[in-house]
């Protein structure tokens, strides 16, 4: 992650779209990892925690029915 995250900023133009990190319900953005800080630490608002229940949750909900709604476009 580090290969591809924090050396990629300055490629990335900082990021400009966003990073948006999962935490499951219970974890705080305070006690994540010092990767995480440094992420945030250099690229600053453009990085945004966002709480999930699972990442079958999040799928399901989040990314199937946006790949369902690009299939239906098309």
């Amino acid at each position: 992650m580090q290969h591809l995250l924090l050396n990629n900023i300055k490629q990335a133009e900082g990021y400009k779209n966003g990073i948006y990190w999962c935490l499951r319900k219970g974890e705080k953005p305070e006690d994540a990892s010092p990767f995480v800080k440094e992420i945030i630490a250099k690229i600053g608002s453009d990085f945004q925690f966002v709480e999930i229940d699972s990442f079958d949750s999040l799928f399901n909900r989040v990314i199937w029915s946006h790949l369902e709604d690009q299939k239906s476009h098309h």
